[in-house]
């Protein structure tokens, strides 16, 4: 249990880098900032947070 919980936190930790790199990249193109790009973008982030909290939570 207790190396789950340091894993969890492990991903959390590198989630950061990786969520503002992605953040810069999506920023150089101008649909991402439209209403559209944006809808789809938090449908997307929707849809695989639900995805891994479904697998954290199938332990």
């Amino acid at each position: 249990m207790k190396k789950l919980v340091m894993w969890e936190i492990l991903l959390i930790l590198a989630s950061v880098p990786m969520f503002r790199s992605l953040w810069m990249f999506l920023d150089r193109f101008d649909w991402m900032s439209s209403t559209a790009g944006l809808l789809v973008s938090f449908a997307a982030g929707t849809l695989l947070a639900a995805r891994a909290l479904a697998g954290v939570n199938s332990r």
